[in-house]
C-alpha cells in the first residue's frame, strides 16, 4: 500500500501523529493523577456533604438573625399574652387558695366539735361504769410472784 516509492512521509507521519496522541494522553492521566483534576465520585459525596452541613449552619445562621431582627415586635407580644395568662392563673390561683382555706376552717370546727363529743361520751360511759362497779366485791388477787391483794 504505502511503499518507498508511493509517498514514504504520509505513513511515518500518521505513526508520528498516533505517538504524540498516546504520549498526551499518557501526560493528561499523569497530571490528572497527580493533581486531582478530575476527583472521584467518593470526594464528590464528600464535598456535596460538607457544603450541605455548610449551608445548614448558614441557614440555621439566618433563622436566628431573621428572628432577632423580627423577635422584639413579636416577642413582647407573645410575653404580654403569656402575662395575662400567668395573670388569669394568678387570679383562678387566689380563688382557690380562698375557697380551700374556707374548707380548712370548717373541717377543723368540724374536727373540734366531734373532739368534744367524744369527751362528753366517754366520760358519760366512764361515770356510768363507775357508778354502777359501787359496792361490787372483785374478789382476791393473785399476781405470779405470789402477793395476793
Amino acid at each position: 500500500m504505502l511503499s518507498a516509492d508511493e509517498h514514504p512521509g504520509v505513513f511515518y507521519f500518521m505513526v508520528g501523529i498516533v505517538a504524540v496522541v498516546m504520549a498526551g494522553v499518557g501526560l493528561s492521566l499523569l497530571v490528572d493523577r497527580r493533581f486531582k483534576f478530575s476527583s472521584g465520585i467518593g470526594e464528590i459525596r464528600r464535598d456535596i456533604i460538607s457544603h450541605e452541613t455548610e449551608l445548614h449552619s448558614l441557614k440555621l445562621t439566618r433563622d436566628e438573625l431573621s428572628r432577632k431582627l423580627t423577635g422584639p415586635g413579636a416577642s413582647l407580644q407573645t410575653q404580654a399574652l403569656a402575662y395575662q395568662e400567668l395573670v388569669g392563673r394568678a387570679g383562678a390561683g387566689r380563688l382557690h387558695l380562698a375557697e380551700l382555706e374556707d374548707e380548712s376552717k370548717r373541717l377543723r370546727n368540724a374536727v373540734s366539735a366531734l373532739e368534744e363529743d367524744f369527751s362528753r361520751c366517754r366520760e358519760e360511759y366512764r361515770s356510768k361504769t363507775w357508778g354502777g362497779a359501787i359496792g361490787e366485791n372483785v374478789g382476791d388477787l393473785k399476781t405470779r410472784a405470789g402477793r395476793e391483794y
